[in-house]
């Protein structure tokens, strides 16, 4: 990434991020970005609580969905605590009105991945083995793939839940977890198995980091440097789906838009959230890299079609199984 020509829009700008170790290292990672691409630019950093951060305790589906990882930071761009929020882009929800997103940067391996005790594959698991995730998404696929798995629900900071299952508190054998947070946090060798994203979807928007600021146009500049086009497609598409669903975090929809051959792919799942169904659907279109706004659209229009498709095939009656 180089440094930037034009002037320095700005002297100063203060980001504000969760208090995760992840939420911390992604933030350490925007700020060593922007100091590249503006060497001048002093870069400050705050941390913010959210109700996700504090309900710790509490399973997801208790604690409401929308938002929760992400209201504070937004509360804290209103008023001006913050000029920018990092957030992993699978929290946010998707009306992210009335903030702009200032990037989207390139996204680390999007795919969920198996750490347990022993280091065995998923398949090697032994039957009755206790896996803990507290996603609805990852059960549903866990108990579609290997029904004779038990879920367990665990919630808590990436670091959080890996020392659950090394010290046996927990009573699990296994986690599932998103690969990318193992890659931020130097921990990639605990993954027991990278699951294929195109088999096991992803959250919309895993991997990637998003970065929100207020709506200052020497703000929106400064981030320019920032944005990955390609990434930006992918996870446009794998939204589109989730939205046309009418769906949320909280519900067992996977999808992962990914680049290959001057094309966009986009995989997408819908399971009962007992395992017991599942809707699998792909498709591609052409995306040209130099007509922005077109191929924006033609990202949007994608997702949006997989999703009514899935609609057609009965994913509602699913979804209401939750």
């Amino acid at each position: 990434m180089n440094t930037h020509k034009n002037p320095l829009p700005i002297t100063s700008v203060v980001l504000g991020a969760r208090g995760s170790s992840l939420s911390q290292a992604q933030l350490h990672e925007v700020s060593r970005l922007l100091a590249q691409v503006w060497p001048q630019l002093q870069v400050k950093q705050r941390t913010v609580q959210t109700t996700g951060d504090r309900m710790v305790h509490l399973p997801l589906p208790q604690v409401g969905q929308k938002g929760m990882f992400t209201d504070r930071l937004l509360q804290a761009l209103q008023d001006n605590e913050v000029d920018a929020a990092v957030h992993s882009y699978k929290d946010m929800a998707l009306d992210i009105q009335p903030f702009p997103m200032a990037a989207v940067l390139p996204r680390l391996h999007p795919a969920d991945a198996l750490v347990s005790r022993d280091h065995l594959p998923l398949h090697q698991l032994p039957a009755g083995s206790r896996v803990g995730t507290s996603s609805p998404r990852r059960a549903a696929l866990l108990l579609h793939t290997r029904p004779d798995l038990r879920v367990v629900s665990i919630r808590g900071n990436l670091d959080t839940r890996l020392t659950k299952l090394d010290s046996g508190k927990q009573n699990v054998d296994a986690l599932i977890v998103a690969y990318c947070g193992l890659q931020r946090l130097n921990l990639s060798h605990r993954a027991s198995e990278i699951l294929d994203p195109t088999l096991w979807p992803p959250a919309p928007g895993q991997g990637a980091l998003a970065v929100q600021c207020c709506n200052r146009p020497e703000l929106l500049q400064l981030f320019l440097g920032l944005h990955h086009q390609i990434t930006h497609l992918e996870t446009v598409a794998e939204r589109a789906f989730l939205a046309a669903l009418g769906g949320g975090c909280g519900l067992p929809i996977g999808a992962y838009g990914h680049w290959k051959d001057k094309q966009l792919h986009l995989h997408a799942s819908v399971l009962a959230s007992n395992g017991s169904e599942r809707i699998d659907l792909q498709a591609q279109c052409a995306c040209p890299l130099n007509e922005k706004e077109n191929s924006n659209s033609l990202a949007q229009n994608l997702g949006d079609h997989l999703g009514k498709q899935a609609l057609q095939q009965g994913a509602k009656n699913l979804m209401d199984s939750h």
